[in-house]
């Protein structure tokens, strides 16, 4: 074939007539363009070698389209891609004939940016079919393009060199997080004086104000962001290109999403602020700290703008200043009123520095551990001193910094003293102050953080719900952070219409006596006044819900004007959890223990224990919690020549096929590793302020395609997704961390019981009631519970069988009779419908466990309470029957009685006897059947309520009761007939058990103070202690005794409390409301001190609640709701954790365990999750480390198809009644010392001091809420060493 007559007319790089035809041949030079590399192309055996008229500038004949098109290439379905690229301008080729039938091609990329093109090559100006398909064939022709010098100039060896790396990356999320680099900040001439000092190791940082030593990492977390905050960071390139080498050995750029090449990147400036990720426990808290005492006296910069100044003002300044910025200011506002210079005269020197002094203060931070540093420091201070002591600081602290921001062109003035033609300024408070939003409950946990870290208290206001926010003059100049919680933040977004704020009006209110100072009393704007400020810095702590715009905080964040934001967290997407700080402990290396090591002692004795109730207990190292990959085997690297056999393929050979390589199988990033990207980008994008991805198209052409291409991510794709974490995200690798800290030893146990013949009942009674709905629904239609449109029903009933598992009762008796009255019909209507004999079995087995429970008369009497019973013994008959809601089942020895009593009447009785030592069994005995009448009256007044309150919902879905499934009792437990519930959640938060807690938070406080020296010991307030009156032994009640109660995790919980509490703190987490008042009711029979921390405690309460467990040795205990404790809190005064039930979610467990297991614990720290063998539970915790082990996503708990089988096919326990409990065996009475005898000489001194396990703390005083007025006055605090 001929090569074209006439080149000059057709298109250089395509060889037709095209839109580009008419442009000058240089514009596609070779030395514009990007050489990749080298193909090689077989042609058939009876295929015409191309002829050509033409070299073009690498000596090689160029290879156009159409030339290509009448080739026949041995592997023809490659030519139309080919083909497809060169006509669209994607790439350009030459061709080298090596022999009859091999072609040697070179491959030249035109660049997107490609000078001289009139931007039509640009990603924007093509068509979406043709980047589609040049996407396409792109992607199939760049990872086969040869590097190998000898075949770029036509020889012919293997290449093992290749233009786009195609290896497969097949790191998940969390590992790509997990490998991003610890941050290395660089020290410089030009940096400030306090990242130089920070990153010298050698300074004890003397003058910041730390009272705490910072680690060295960090330090360096501090000294990144301090160098972020600064603008020195040079302009980085954008992130979402990889660089990629050309034949030249230069550098271009590839957009993996895209397909887009480019040569010169253009750079963009790196964002002032970012997440602080570090770990979990590793001390973000004192880095945001750290990094606002470096930046206290600097006020915030006024806005970028490219189209106009925008000079710091002041009132005095923008009134009087003759010239400059002041003056034109003012023209703009009045131009038709110009002051002549008589009217303004050349400012004072007081003027002056009183300008000075508001816009420019001093922000240098002397070294004080030096002895110019701390005459520095000294004459600072003697300077405020004499300042606040003359009449300037008045006028000085009412001339206050602030800027005007103009959203329009503001050049020129306004058409009219109307203000038409350019909108109005909206003015802005400049200040130094950092505004922090964090969750409710952890406001006062970063009151105490910084009391504790900080040597001169930094003036601090808290904003809590219902408290009246500050002006925007005040929030700007009296305060150096602002706490406030999610909720109150949010708040503000009902008062944002920020037009109000924009106005043409300059103050002309009067000036101060023998000052030119305005002393303003302008009324502001209805407007929140957090929008009327130029904020230094927007802190988020647990900053992941900033991924959502459904909720309100982060839309109105981005209303706010800030010049740094930063989120922390932890845990920055469900996935990336950020929990590895730990797994090397202080114990020595941590590792999966073998069976030989494992601690199968329940009881706490050396002989190995393998009871029938307990079961085995599984002892494992943090490392058996921590996820863990099984190593899979990675094929070697395919010979290289199976790449070129893409295009040079022997039609004889047994390998010759269309496909590259038989390379290994690639990840398929899912729908979570989805949500887990979009969560960050919008994180970024929203909060932090890339402006690179605001655009949600970009978002998903450059970042989503090529993540989640349906073959894997898309060569480049995890290397460009590393850059943009990179450049957002600070965080140390976890081995830099643990050079530096190591925390004590941390184990976790499995713990799996057995259920109670009484729980038993209730769960096989539960069981059958599922089997009996697979089996008459014949596992299809709505009838049956797994149908999709019983989700909502499917859910409940899990969460009831989860509830069960600790304990719970069913008033309908889990629909035993009415499934009894059914057995014959159903069985016959089984064996009609000719069912599987596996069925028929099971209907049986379902029924014969329906009948033990139905003819239990102790099991039918105890669903009438939800209280979990607990065996007593030794009690008299009489007591027992009017005190007891079980009468049933009772047995008498030596004339007492042994059976269940709930734990309410025993604390009540017990509470009576105290009082009245001497009481008869009469009296008793009536007392108790007075009780049970008020209960009774009590419990019939809660049942109407509840049955009002179902009526109302039940009139509301009127049809919903016909589309539950058959047989099952869907009715969520904990509100149902819940009078445990109500009650405890009344206890929590009555006014005596609140008052009890503040004072001894109080009186822990002034403790703390005295052991520092800081309080006089005779202000601690004696504690009310009792010595048990001696009475006591001749009680009615002297020698009863409480046993097991019918709930085996109950009993375990309160062993292991009794067992280690004097010495060690327990929080227990559950998630259920129920169980933890369950487990409330326990402590207070067992008279252990606890504390609650649940939605039925008040958030201000639930933030004390924290604080005197960290201060007090009395609470010994803290029970905690799983989803408001887990995330956040400081608990380390804990060293020990107790599941209530296994956590699905590893983030959610992890989480929780983090509020023990972090820097300042100096504990070995225990972790139980508690299990009942044979059922879900040991499922659940069997199935999520086989996912972990294995590398997989943990998905819902329903979605898990295992977990779900093994739901949908009921499994019974069976009940051995003569099955021992090794539970509980206290005395109801705590006797006091036996009488003396009265020769015998005896202390009456009443020992009150509780030894503490715990260091001594900080005393940290309860926020006060303030609403404006004067600013808190610094305080220095003591601190113990």
């Amino acid at each position: 074939m001929s090569s074209p007559s006439s080149p000059k007319s057709l298109c250089s790089v395509c060889g037709t007539l095209c839109s580009f035809s008419h442009l000058p041949s240089n514009v596609f030079s070779i030395a514009k363009l990007i050489p990749a590399g080298s193909l090689e192309l077989n042609l058939k055996s009876d295929s015409v070698p191309p002829s050509f008229s033409k070299i073009a500038e690498d000596g090689w004949p160029p290879m156009h389209a159409p030339t290509l098109e009448s080739l026949d290439i041995l592997l023809e379905e490659f030519t139309r891609p080919l083909s497809f690229l060169i006509r669209h301008h994607f790439i350009f080729t030459t061709y080298y004939l090596h022999s009859a039938h091999v072609l040697k091609l070179r491959v030249y990329i035109v660049p997107y940016d490609l000078p001289g093109c009139q931007g039509r090559l640009s990603y924007r100006a093509r068509s979406r079919e043709v980047l589609n398909a040049g996407q396409t064939y792109m992607l199939m022709l760049l990872p086969l393009v040869s590097q190998e010098p000898e075949n770029w100039h036509g020889g012919q060896v293997t290449p093992s060199a290749f233009f786009l790396d195609s290896s497969m990356d097949r790191r998940t999320l969390p590992e790509i997080y997990g490998a991003l680099p610890s941050p290395s900040p660089q020290s410089f001439t030009t940096d400030s004086d306090s990242i130089n000092r920070l990153l010298d190791y050698r300074d004890d940082l003397g003058g910041f104000g730390l009272h705490s030593t910072l680690l060295f990492y960090q330090r360096r977390s501090v000294a990144m962001m301090l160098q972020k905050e600064s603008g020195r960071s040079p302009d980085v390139p954008n992130p979402l290109y990889v660089p990629l080498t050309d034949m030249n050995g230069k550098i271009c750029h590839y957009q993996p999403g895209t397909t887009e090449f480019l040569k010169e990147l253009y750079m963009v400036t790196p964002t002032q602020g970012g997440v602080l990720c570090e770990e979990l426990g590793t001390g973000k808290t004192i880095m945001i700290l750290t990094l606002i005492l470096s930046t206290i006296k600097q006020l915030s910069s006024p806005e970028n703008s490219f189209i106009d100044s925008r000079p710091v003002l002041t009132p005095l300044a923008l009134r009087h200043f003759p010239s400059g910025d002041f003056a034109s200011i003012r023209e703009k506002f009045s131009p038709r009123k110009r002051a002549s210079q008589s009217q303004i005269r050349v400012p004072s020197f007081r003027d002056i520095l009183l300008h000075l002094l508001s816009s420019n203060p001093d922000i240098s931070i002397p070294n004080t551990t030096t002895e110019s540093g701390l005459r520095k420091y000294q004459r600072q201070e003697h300077f405020l001193e004499l300042l606040e002591s003359l009449p300037y600081d008045l006028w000085r602290k009412s001339n206050f910094p602030f800027y005007l921001h103009q959203d329009d062109d503001p050049t020129g003035h306004r058409i009219s003293s109307r203000g038409q033609g350019y909108s109005a300024p909206r003015l802005l408070y400049l200040t130094s102050a950092t505004l922090i939003v964090a969750p409710a409950n952890l406001i006062s946990q970063w009151d105490r953080e910084i009391l504790k870290h900080c040597e001169v208290v930094p003036r601090v206001l808290i904003i809590r719900s219902g408290t009246r926010l500050p002006s925007a003059k005040d929030l700007a100049t009296l305060y150096d952070i602002i706490l406030m919680p999610y909720n109150r933040f949010s708040d503000e977004d009902k008062r944002t219409d920020v037009k109000k704020l924009h106005s043409w009006k300059l103050c002309v209110c009067p000036e101060f006596p023998d000052s030119r100072v305005p002393k303003c009393t302008c009324r502001p704007p209805d407007v929140s006044s957090l929008l009327q400020v130029r904020w230094k810095r927007l802190v988020i702590d647990e900053g992941h819900v900033s991924a959502s715009l459904s909720t309100r905080l982060t839309p109105f964040s981005k209303l706010l004007s800030v010049q740094h934001r930063w989120i922390v967290t932890g845990t920055p997407t469900t996935n990336l959890l950020g929990l590895s700080f730990g797994n090397k402990s202080s114990g020595g290396e941590s590792g999966v223990p073998s069976h030989a090591d494992l601690d199968l002692n329940v009881g706490g004795d050396t002989d190995v224990e393998m009871d029938a109730e307990v079961g085995i207990v599984e002892r494992m190292d943090v490392d058996f919690e921590v996820e863990q990959r099984v190593e899979e085997s990675v094929p070697e690297p395919l010979a290289t020549e199976s790449s070129s056999s893409f295009l040079t393929a022997d039609p004889d050979s047994p390998s010759s096929s269309p496909t590259p390589l038989d390379v290994e199988t690639p990840r398929i990033w899912n729908r979570l590793d989805r949500l887990d990207v979009e969560k960050l980008t919008s994180m970024v994008a929203h909060f932090v302020g890339m402006k690179l991805l605001a655009d949600q198209q970009i978002v998903k052409s450059h970042i989503l395609d090529a993540l989640f291409d349906n073959k894997g991510p898309r060569p480049g794709a995890i290397q460009m997704l590393t850059h943009l974490m990179e450049s957002v995200m600070i965080r140390h690798r976890i081995d830099d961390v643990e050079e530096e800290v190591v925390l004590p030893r941390l184990d976790h146990e499995h713990i799996y019981l057995s259920l109670s013949p009484l729980a038993a009942m209730s769960y096989n009674a539960f069981q059958a009631s599922i089997a009996i709905n697979a089996i008459d629904s014949e596992r299809q239609d709505e009838d049956y519970m797994f149908h999709p449109r019983n989700s909502d029903a499917l859910q409940t009933t899990v969460k009831n069988m989860s509830q069960l598992l600790f304990w719970s009762v069913d008033d309908r008796l889990y629909n035993i009779d009415e499934l009894k009255k059914t057995n014959l019909e159903v069985l016959q209507d089984v064996n009609k419908r000719n069912i599987p004999q596996a069925d028929i079995e099971l209907a049986k087995e379902s029924y014969m466990h329906i009948y033990i429970a139905a003819e239990s008369p102790l099991w039918r009497s105890i669903q009438s309470s939800e209280d979990i019973p607990y065996l007593v013994h030794g009690i008299n008959p009489m007591i027992f029957k009017s005190w007891s809601r079980l009468p049933d089942n009772t047995w008498v020895k030596g004339g007492l009685t042994t059976g269940y009593v709930h734990p309410d009447r025993l604390i009540r009785l017990r509470q009576l006897i105290i009082r009245n030592p001497l009481i008869s069994v009469t009296k008793v005995t009536y007392l108790g059947e007075m009780a049970s009448a008020k209960d009774l009256e009590h419990r019939k007044a809660y049942q109407e309520m509840v049955r009002r309150k179902e009526g109302k919902e039940r009139k509301d879905r009127k049809s919903e009761r016909s589309k539950l499934p058959k047989h099952i009792p869907v009715k969520q437990q904990d509100t149902h007939n819940s009078t445990g519930l109500f009650n405890s959640s009344k206890t929590a938060a009555s006014s005596d058990t609140i008052k009890e807690m503040q004072q001894e938070l109080q009186a822990s406080l002034a403790r703390l103070e005295m052991e520092e020296g800081v309080l006089d010991p005779s202000a601690i307030p004696s504690p009310n202690a009792t010595q048990p009156s001696a009475l006591l032994h001749s009680s009615v009640i002297a020698g009863v005794r409480v046993g097991s109660s019918a709930s085996t995790k109950l009993n375990y919980i309160i062993n292991d409390v009794l067992k280690y509490s004097e010495q060690e703190k327990f929080l227990i987490f559950s998630d259920s409301e129920l169980t933890l008042a369950h487990i409330a009711e326990a402590l207070q029979l067992v008279e252990v001190k606890f504390l609650r921390f649940s939605t039925q405690v008040p958030t201000r309460i639930r933030e004390q609640t924290v604080l005197t467990f960290e201060t007090s040795d009395v609470y010994r205990v803290f029970l905690m709701e799983l989803k408001h404790g887990a995330r956040g809190l400081n608990l380390v005064s804990a060293s020990r954790v107790i599941f209530c039930e296994p956590v699905w979610q590893i983030d959610v467990e992890s989480q929780a365990i983090k509020r023990a297991h972090r820097i300042g614990q100096t504990r070995p720290v225990k972790v139980k999750t508690l299990a009942i063998s044979n059922t879900a539970e040991e499922k659940m915790l069997e199935r999520r480390q086989i996912l972990k082990q294995g590398g997989s996503k943990i998905p819902k708990l329903l979605e898990e198809t295992e977990i779900r089988h093994f739901i949908a096919n009921p499994r019974f326990i069976l009940v051995n009644p003569d099955a021992k409990d090794p539970g509980l065996d206290i005395p109801l009475l705590r006797l006091p010392p036996a009488p003396q005898l009265p020769a015998s000489t005896t202390n009456n001194s009443i020992d009150v001091t509780c030894s503490s396990p715990l260091k001594r703390r900080v005393r940290v005083m309860d926020p006060q809420e303030s609403s404006g007025g004067s600013p808190p006055k610094k305080r220095t605090v003591r601190f113990a060493e």
